[in-house]
């Protein structure tokens, strides 16, 4: 099996167990270790606070045994991704269950094996899974994956643009936009938070296509960065303005393909300013993840579907899981070929892992979130 296609089948497996919110299984402790944790101490009223959650650490002192085929694993890098808000309440999320209270927050992961009693599990390979946020565990297949060791690969990645993140521009370009903009004479894109970790890939996959691409971003080094290395022809800070400038990039055309990751607001300017026939391709609503439901801004321009002939289309990755590893090896080629560029935003230290979270919310990233701990 060649190292491509065991990356395929890696990433295909995480993002179907991401989907399904596979637990890992937890086998007895392991005498004489310490494991730090992040629990859920309070739901959110409003926006996230460091007071939703708290730290502990214990020992894992139970003197039987690491049971057979089990292993133990340091986190070596976490997750932190913007659908993880909406499992912050009681009972099931829009897509998975809600977070228990005093229980460790959980989301992709890559760990080190430390201790083995898996033939296939050295000490010191990587394995990626959905983890919770313990920074020392036992867990037991299939409640996670090997991770392949590329050359010039960090690990990182995995959890990046060749994991959730990636696929998650990738797919929705494949399907819903490269042949619609193919048959457009000049074609024009607009991508909001162009300068985040799904965002910045779609823009660039509509770049190498010979898309005109226009996006957005919350400081005026995104917008410097959009231009220099994500793909973008021109972008504005939304910060100064959404109509503004979209008015300012635009002039006087209008958008052929708006890939939506903002909703509310930005959504609501862009549909007047959609061409007549245009596509809308609905990856997320960061603007609302932080606000109650009767706070949330009501989109009033949804006429324009209509008077437009407008197409809006959603998606989940579960949606294409026979196609994730083909999927995965297409990225990787281009990741390779250098035509695409992995952007990340690394906090150091398990104590970051909150301030990571949090921060996605503020704009406080570029590109990928990653906490190395």
């Amino acid at each position: 099996m060649t190292s491509t296609t065991t990356l395929s089948l890696l990433v295909s497996l995480l993002v179907l167990q991401a989907l399904l919110s596979v637990p890992v299984v937890g086998f007895g402790e392991i005498p004489v270790m310490k494991t730090e944790r992040c629990l859920l101490k309070s739901y959110p009223d409003g926006p996230l606070s460091p007071d939703n959650f708290e730290f502990d650490s214990k020992e894992l002192t139970n003197e039987e045994d690491l049971p057979q085929d089990a292993i133990v694993v340091e986190l070596k890098h976490v997750s932190v991704d913007p659908y993880m808000r909406t499992r912050f309440k009681p009972g099931m999320g829009y897509i998975m269950p809600g977070f228990e209270l005093g229980k460790p927050i959980e989301s992709a992961c890559v760990a080190q094996v430390v201790a083995s009693k898996n033939d296939k599990y050295k000490v010191g390979s990587l394995i990626t899974g959905m983890m919770p946020w313990e920074t020392t565990q036992v867990v037991k297949e299939p409640s996670f994956q090997p991770l392949p060791q590329l050359d010039g690969i960090p690990s990182s990645y995995f959890l990046g643009i060749l994991g959730l993140t990636g696929l998650s521009a990738y797919l929705p370009f494949k399907h819903y936009a490269k042949d619609f903009l193919k048959a457009k004479e000049k074609p024009v894109v607009f991508v909001s938070g162009s300068a985040g970790a799904v965002g910045s890939v779609f823009a660039q996959l509509c770049k190498s296509i010979g898309c005109t691409v226009y996006g957005s971003a919350g400081t005026g080094d995104k917008i410097a960065l959009c231009k220099s290395s994500l793909g973008c022809d021109d972008a504005f800070n939304y910060k100064d303005g959404i109509a503004a400038g979209l008015d300012g990039v635009l002039k006087d055309q209008t958008i052929d393909l708006y890939f939506d990751n903002v909703g509310g607001e930005m959504l609501d300017e862009v549909l007047v300013r959609m061409s007549m026939g245009g596509k809308i391709i609905c990856c997320g609503s960061i603007s609302g993840y932080e606000t109650k439901d009767e706070d949330l801004y009501g989109v009033q321009n949804l006429f324009c579907v209509t008077t437009k002939r407008l197409q809006m289309q959603g998606f989940l990755l579960g949606q294409w899981g026979d196609e994730l590893p083909q999927a995965s090896q297409e990225l990787g080629e281009m990741l390779a070929a250098k035509d695409i560029v992995a952007q990340e935003t690394v906090l150091k230290g398990f104590d970051k892992v909150v301030e990571g979270l949090i921060g996605l919310f503020k704009g406080s990233n570029t590109g990928k979130m990653i906490i190395t701990v």
